[in-house]
Protein backbone atom coordinates (compact mmCIF):
# COMPACT_ATOMS: atom_id res chain seq x y z
CA UNK A 1 0.00 0.00 0.00
CA UNK A 2 1.15 3.54 -0.76
CA UNK A 3 0.51 6.34 1.73
CA UNK A 4 0.73 10.07 1.02
CA UNK A 5 1.80 12.96 3.25
CA UNK A 6 1.31 16.58 2.16
CA UNK A 7 3.72 19.02 3.79
CA UNK A 8 2.67 22.12 1.84
CA UNK A 9 2.52 25.23 4.01
CA UNK A 10 4.33 23.55 6.93
CA UNK A 11 7.24 25.09 8.77
CA UNK A 12 10.36 22.96 9.12
CA UNK A 13 9.44 22.11 12.74
CA UNK A 14 5.86 21.16 11.78
CA UNK A 15 7.10 19.06 8.85
CA UNK A 16 9.55 17.14 11.05
CA UNK A 17 6.80 16.41 13.61
CA UNK A 18 4.47 15.18 10.85
CA UNK A 19 7.20 12.98 9.37
CA UNK A 20 7.98 11.51 12.80
CA UNK A 21 4.32 10.87 13.59
CA UNK A 22 3.49 9.43 10.17
CA UNK A 23 6.47 7.08 10.00
CA UNK A 24 6.00 5.91 13.59
CA UNK A 25 2.36 5.05 12.87
CA UNK A 26 2.49 3.51 9.39
CA UNK A 27 0.83 0.12 9.20
CA UNK A 28 2.77 -3.00 8.28
CA UNK A 29 1.01 -3.08 4.90
CA UNK A 30 2.53 0.27 3.84
CA UNK A 31 5.44 -0.14 1.43
CA UNK A 32 5.88 3.43 0.22
CA UNK A 33 5.28 6.93 1.56
CA UNK A 34 4.91 9.69 -1.04
CA UNK A 35 5.71 13.08 0.42
CA UNK A 36 4.40 16.18 -1.33
CA UNK A 37 6.63 19.07 -0.35
CA UNK A 38 6.35 21.48 -3.28
CA UNK A 39 9.28 23.28 -4.84
CA UNK A 40 8.33 26.80 -5.83
CA UNK A 41 8.17 28.24 -2.32
CA UNK A 42 11.78 27.38 -1.48
CA UNK A 43 13.74 24.26 -0.65
CA UNK A 44 13.67 24.09 3.15
CA UNK A 45 11.05 21.33 3.35
CA UNK A 46 12.41 19.48 0.32
CA UNK A 47 15.91 19.51 1.84
CA UNK A 48 14.50 18.24 5.15
CA UNK A 49 12.67 15.39 3.40
CA UNK A 50 15.78 14.39 1.41
CA UNK A 51 18.07 14.38 4.46
CA UNK A 52 15.56 13.01 7.00
CA UNK A 53 16.51 9.76 8.77
CA UNK A 54 14.12 7.28 10.41
CA UNK A 55 14.44 3.56 11.13
CA UNK A 56 11.45 2.76 8.85
CA UNK A 57 13.00 4.38 5.74
CA UNK A 58 14.71 1.85 3.50
CA UNK A 59 15.45 4.18 0.61
CA UNK A 60 14.75 7.75 -0.54
CA UNK A 61 13.56 8.14 -4.13
CA UNK A 62 13.55 11.48 -5.93
CA UNK A 63 10.59 11.80 -8.28
CA UNK A 64 10.42 13.17 -11.81
CA UNK A 65 8.04 15.65 -10.17
CA UNK A 66 10.33 18.13 -8.33
CA UNK A 67 7.58 18.74 -5.75
CA UNK A 68 7.54 15.22 -4.32
CA UNK A 69 9.82 12.57 -2.88
CA UNK A 70 9.10 8.95 -1.95
CA UNK A 71 10.37 6.77 0.86
CA UNK A 72 10.46 3.00 0.46
CA UNK A 73 9.35 1.65 3.82
CA UNK A 74 10.95 -1.27 5.66
CA UNK A 75 8.60 -4.00 6.73
CA UNK A 76 7.47 -3.74 10.34
CA UNK A 77 8.77 -6.60 12.46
Amino acid sequence: MIATLDLHHCTKVEAKKLLDHTLDNLGKETTELVIIHGYQGGHVIKDLVLSYRHHRIERVIKSINPGQTSYLIKAKK
